[in-house]
């Protein structure tokens, strides 16, 4: 008989490919039921037998994504609502939640490989990165973590990409990439910029808060 239950992850699981992993666990464990972002983690709901829950929900945190760290995880029985399909719905925010947001992180080995290979649309291009990698504390804006309406700036703001599954590694409504190569200008004592015009999001507490911890940082690096 189908039983169900709710399950609530938090920690560093959102803009780390965290439901696009749930769902692959979803089709590995032959259950059904839905994932989203949240405000304060990750909510999921899952019907199916009751051995295929247990090792769901054990592989959850056993087979969690590289960038991923669980800080809690917390199930507890529903009732079942007859679903047929396992689906990645919108997210749900929430006034007051507390969420962790994951650091930026160096290009992983399947991006570099791309960025190496001429026949490779990302070849040399700069800003390649995926869910295992790349930026994320300095590009997200607000949380919870979703790319439509976009949460994150993209220094690429043309060209976007075919949307792409949940079982492939860079899972999102559309990746954006350059028309042209980027060009450069000098830029003083401070090294080299970028050209081009950088439009501005209106700014959130999350924002004001990560443009305080910054500035921070960059205050102590200079006093070394």
């Amino acid at each position: 008989m189908p039983v169900a239950r709710r399950v609530a992850v938090r920690g560093v699981v959102q803009g780390v490919g965290f439901r696009p992993h749930i769902y692959r666990l979803a089709q590995e464990h032959d259950v059904m039921g839905w994932v989203r972002n949240t405000s304060w983690g990750v909510e999921i709901v899952v019907e199916g037998q009751a051995k295929a829950l247990e090792r769901f929900v054990r592989a959850i945190r056993e087979e969690a994504p590289p960038l991923a760290r669980i800080a809690s995880l917390d199930s507890e029985p529903v009732a079942p609502q007859g679903l047929e399909a396992f689906t990645i719905v919108h997210s749900a925010p929430q006034a007051g939640a507390y969420q962790l947001v994951s650091p930026d992180v160096a290009t992983c080995e399947a991006c570099r490989r791309e960025v190496l290979a001429p026949t490779d649309r990302r070849y040399r291009y700069p800003f390649t990165n995926c869910t295992h990698c790349g930026p994320r504390f300095t590009i997200i804006d607000d949380l919870p973590y979703d790319r439509q309406p976009p949460c994150a700036r993209s220094p690429c703001a043309r060209n976007a990409l075919p949307v792409r599954g949940p079982l492939d590694r860079r899972f999102r409504p559309a990746q954006r990439l350059p028309r042209l190569r980027p060009q450069r200008r000098a830029a003083g004592r401070r090294g080299v910029a970028w050209r081009g015009a950088r439009r501005r999001r209106a700014s959130t507490p999350f924002t004001a808060r990560r443009r305080a911890l910054l500035r921070e940082g960059a205050s102590w690096r200079s006093r070394d």
